[in-house]
C-alpha cells in the first residue's frame, strides 16, 4: 500500500463525511450530460472498453457521464464473459 492511499485511509476513516462530499463533488463534474438520449457509437464503445485514460478524461473527450461509462463497460464487459 501506497504511502498516500494509507493517509487517505486513515483521513476517510476520520472524516466519513468528506468522503462522501468529495465522491459527490468528482460524480457532479460529469453527471448530467446533454446526449443522454443518444445512442452509443461503436468508435465511442472501443474508447470505453480500451480504458487507455481515466473516465472523467473520457468522459470529457467523448460527452457521457462517468456514470454513463462505467455502466456501458460493465455491461459489455459481462456479455463478454457470458
Amino acid at each position: 500500500m501506497t504511502k498516500k492511499s494509507e493517509y487517505q485511509r486513515r483521513y476517510y476513516k476520520r472524516h466519513p463525511e468528506k468522503r462522501y462530499t468529495n465522491r459527490k463533488r468528482y460524480y457532479d463534474k460529469t453527471a448530467y450530460s446533454p446526449c443522454y438520449y443518444r445512442k452509443w457509437t461503436q468508435a465511442e464503445i472501443d474508447a470505453v472498453l480500451d480504458h487507455s485514460m481515466t473516465d472523467s478524461e473520457l468522459s470529457a473527450q467523448i460527452g457521457r457521464s462517468v456514470a454513463s461509462i462505467q455502466r456501458i463497460r460493465n455491461r459489455y464487459k459481462k456479455e463478454v464473459t457470458e
